[in-house]
């Protein structure tokens, strides 16, 4: 595998597959569209993220949460079991972005994350949003 598009799976869940995309430095975590049937489920979700993470050096990785795919919500249930857990579940990330469909997404993934001290890169381009999470090589001057 050339260094060019290293692609590593690192793990998936029924909602979530995680990608390491190497010589970028970012992992991509991408949203299918399996809905939450629960709340129940809603939490589980931050438990099976744990495990995939649980051998990541997250201060020298990027981070771009991919839930264009991903079906939108915002009721009572889904906000309770979030309760906040996303923010504190991908802190410690070198850099952040969310990729969203919509421009609806984009403001709902910045509601979510207000006051989480949270840098709230959110993006509907994909590009963008890459760039964002990608680790930069040093100047040379």
């Amino acid at each position: 595998m050339s260094m060019t598009n290293a692609v590593v799976e690192l793990g998936r869940t029924p909602h979530w597959i995680v990608e390491h995309d190497v010589s970028r430095s970012f992992l991509r975590f991408r949203r299918n569209t399996v809905p939450f049937a629960s709340k129940e489920e809603i939490l589980a979700q931050f438990v099976d993220a744990g495990r995939i993470l649980a051998a990541v050096d997250r201060s020298t990785l990027g981070l771009l949460l991919d839930m264009r795919d991903g079906p939108m919500r915002n009721d009572d249930v889904y906000e309770e079991a979030l309760g906040g857990r996303e923010t504190r579940f991908f802190a410690g990330f070198a850099r952040f972005a969310a990729l969203v469909r919509t421009q609806v997404g984009k403001l709902q993934v910045i509601r979510r994350t207000r006051g989480a001290g949270v840098d709230r890169a959110v993006f509907t381009d994909e590009a963008e949003a890459i760039a964002a999470v990608t680790l930069r090589p040093p100047s040379s001057r």
